[in-house]
């Protein structure tokens, strides 16, 4: 639902008109180059329009642009209050946010009660089913994240809250026997000092506002990037920053183990298993028990994501880049050989804005509202037609609407601006939200529901998570 930009405060509407959503790449790019002289100490970086923090939280990083769409205007966190790219003040209302679940719910781990799923005593929410939290109204509708077994989001106090499988401390709430939870509890250290989570296979990584990074749960290979030896297990949020305090994102891939993170000076640095070469250090050699920088060495990073074979990224010039596994041409690069550094996918655009990875393929959406693929096509349909592409195709239905995307495990989702949500590929244990159980489908179905007010959506290995919000 978009937002009348009368209800912000500004001293020159006409100002902010001059740059919005529909502004070329490079304006959009070149406004947030700008921001860093309002920010000191903190070198601004670029964060997708999806995974916006929500404007009148302080849970983030200093210097974080963002381009929320329902404003149409870079808006830079301050200190104190979100701000426009020369200072003005900019206020947004808190929205009533709900949370959703579909699919497998085997240790509770999309959140909703067994008896909410279909009928009976089913595992399978057959349709997005809500949750029954009831301080879910609080909920920071950028900062939620699903992993295989478990999952978490932020509120708008900057408090973390974790629910699913505990097994071996990965709610980082001080237990370790293999439990269910399907009410959200807090980590153990609480405070509301969070800024960003991640959920994995066996753990979770966060974020502090303060730039340090944090890990819990079983540590298979060294996914804390803490230089532990890998196998460990840790119960509560254990420091991991290496004295750095500078991180900026971070990403966990949900059924793989290793992890990739920006710096908020546009490094990118990754860790935990390299088997495929998709931490992009130049090498097929690990795991990585410590943060590397990626081989290129770039500074102009401002979104990562990864999955157990792939790593992808975009720069602030607008370029899409990957490496690791490339089954079938899953990194665009028109062969199918897999990479160890770095590659810029074959289109050469510059107009990318986010990307999202599924193992044996890749989705990029553009910031006209266009949405591409390419990797595997058969098996796992995704979206273009026929046949496997090893360079990306635009989605078969041209639309020009997309805002956000996500992927993993066969499953794809995406968002529409008129908050519509749909889902594609795989849909084993109904994780697509609508349709048929174990139907493969080619092209986008809407949700179940139609709901018209969907602002994010997770996917993590047989299920997803999703916020709505109402104004």
């Amino acid at each position: 639902m978009a937002i009348d930009k009368s209800s912000l405060e500004t001293e020159n509407q006409a100002d902010i008109d001059t740059l919005n959503w529909g502004s070329c790449t490079q304006s959009i790019f070149e406004a947030a180059y700008s921001a860093n002289s309002l920010c000191t100490d903190r070198k601004a970086t670029i964060a997708c329009s999806a995974n916006l923090p929500d404007l009148n939280t302080k849970t983030v990083p200093r210097g974080t642009i963002v381009y929320p769409e329902d404003i149409g205007v870079p808006v830079m966190a301050g200190s104190q209050a979100w701000k426009g790219i020369d200072g003005r003040t900019f206020r947004k209302d808190v929205p009533c946010t709900t949370y959703w679940g579909t699919g497998y719910n085997g240790q509770r781990n999309i959140g909703v009660t067994y008896n909410l799923c279909g009928t009976g005593q089913s595992a399978t929410c057959f349709y997005p089913t809500r949750s029954q939290d009831c301080f879910i109204t609080t909920l920071n509708q950028s900062s939620i994240t699903k992993g295989a077994y478990h999952a978490g989001f932020l509120d708008t106090s900057g408090q973390l809250w974790m629910f699913g499988y505990g097994y071996q401390g990965r709610l980082g709430d001080g237990c370790t026997a293999g439990t269910a939870c399907e009410y959200a509890r807090q980590t153990s250290c609480g405070g509301t000092d969070w800024c960003c989570v991640t959920a994995g296979v066996n753990g979770t990584i966060g974020l502090k506002t303060d730039g340090t990074l944090w890990a819990w749960g079983w540590l298979y290979q060294g996914e804390g990037g803490g230089g532990c030896p890998a196998g460990l297990c840790f119960s509560v949020p254990t420091c991991m920053s290496h004295n750095w305090t500078d991180w900026a994102s971070i990403c966990w891939a949900p059924t793989g183990c290793n992890v990739t993170s920006i710096r908020s000076n546009g490094e990118m640095w990754n860790w935990g298993d390299n088997q495929y070469g998709m931490l992009g250090v130049g090498t097929a050699s690990g795991p990585y028990l410590t943060p590397v920088q990626e081989s290129c060495s770039a500074t102009n990073w401002c979104m990562s994501t990864l999955d157990k074979g792939n790593l992808l990224a975009v720069k602030t010039d607008g370029t899409a880049w990957g490496a690791g596994w490339n089954f079938c041409g899953s990194l665009g690069v028109n062969n199918t050989v897999s990479k160890c550094s770095l590659v810029q996918e074959a289109s050469g655009s510059t107009s990318w804005c986010q990307v999202t990875s599924a193992c044996r393929s890749s989705t990029f959406l553009k910031t006209d509202g266009t949405i591409w693929a390419t990797g595997e096509n058969n098996a796992l349909p995704i979206n273009i037609g026929a046949g496997s592409t090893s360079s990306p195709v635009q989605e078969i239905t041209s639309g020009t609407s997309w805002s956000y995307i996500n992927s993993d495990q066969g499953a794809h989702w995406g968002l529409k601006t008129d908050g519509t949500l749909w889902a594609w590929g795989y849909n084993g244990d109904n994780m697509l939200g609508g349709g048929t159980a174990g139907i493969y489908y080619s092209s986008p179905i809407q949700e179940a529901n139609s709901f018209t007010d969907w602002v994010n959506v997770k996917h993590g290995k047989s299920g997803a998570i999703a916020v709505r919000k109402t104004l």
